[in-house]
């Protein structure tokens, strides 16, 4: 999978599968309230704490992600709180996917 933050986002599932996850979850998580509030990394990695609201819940995570030696992602990780957000994400993640098949 390749994910392009910065600039928009873009999935592929390998092997030049299009991979409708990451899509889907850009679409939700990302409008006007979107803010990273913070950032750790190293040599190959990154932890990006962001905060977002979406349909009045306002959803703390983080981005957790690894990249080779050529700077491609090579593991991205997304993990939200509290429970009522990942409900929330889940439904509206669920909809997008129904809505495309």
């Amino acid at each position: 999978m390749c994910v392009s933050l910065a600039g928009g986002a873009y999935a592929s599932g390998g092997e030049g599968g299009y991979d409708p996850i990451p899509a889907a979850a850009f679409h939700v998580f990302f409008n006007e309230t979107f803010v990273y509030v913070r950032e750790l990394s190293g040599d190959n990695h990154a932890i990006l704490e962001f905060k977002v609201e979406i349909n009045g819940i306002t959803v703390n995570g983080v981005d957790m992600m690894t990249w080779d030696e050529t700077g491609q992602i090579i593991d991205f990780k997304v993990m939200v709180r509290p429970l009522k957000a990942v409900s929330l994400i889940h439904e509206n993640m669920g909809k997008m996917l129904a809505a495309q098949q």
